[in-house]
């Protein structure tokens, strides 16, 4: 698996055939745009006890790292990149959002995206899942929505769910950034 300069890794230690952070360590080597360490299913002190697994990986092969949920994780381990979910961020203050050098969100719609960015965000990662039923293997409706998410606002903006290496080039041209991948990054081999 090669030019992974426009991908975001998004974790998942679940899907991992070998210990978590092996499998981090192969992907942190091939070089993506960043890594969200995202393992929601763990309480804060797993959590940081993951993110300490990770972190020399990241730093070896100079691949971001970027914390999910845990703002407080961040800042103890000085870690200045966070991904949260609106709502929380919408929470955090204006000093809470200000520690962080790349702060972002997901967001569901383009009036999402511009909050976000009104809010600080650097970043967003676009969906069309949002407990509605569109399906993220529909190209088109994927497409057409990152269009309208990229236009409307002037921070970088990344396919979240649907979208494959295969796809990089119309993600790009609808002005993306950008994609992410879980599975077969958390699967792949070393090469």
């Amino acid at each position: 698996m090669q030019n992974l300069q426009n991908v975001i890794c998004i974790t998942d230690r679940h899907l991992c055939h070998r210990p978590f952070p092996d499998q981090m360590r192969i992907v942190a080597s091939l070089g993506p745009k960043a890594i969200i360490l995202r393992e929601k299913d763990v309480m804060e002190d797993t959590y940081k006890i993951l993110a300490e697994r990770v972190l020399p990986a990241c730093e070896e092969y100079d691949v971001p790292l970027i914390l999910h949920t845990y703002d407080r994780v961040a800042r103890e381990l000085g870690i200045k990149r966070l991904q949260v979910p609106l709502q929380k961020l919408r929470e955090l203050s204006p000093d809470e959002r200000g520690f962080f050098e790349v702060l972002g969100t997901t967001v569901h719609s383009a009036e999402d995206a511009k909050e976000a960015e009104a809010l600080g965000a650097t970043y967003v990662l676009a969906s069309l899942a949002a407990g509605h039923t569109e399906k993220y293997g529909e190209q088109n409706k994927l497409l057409e929505f990152l269009g309208e998410v990229s236009s409307a606002v002037d921070i970088p903006v990344y396919a979240l769910g649907g979208a494959s290496r295969e796809d990089m080039d119309d993600c790009l041209a609808r002005g993306a950034a950008g994609i992410c991948m879980m599975s077969r990054l958390m699967t792949v081999d070393g090469e």
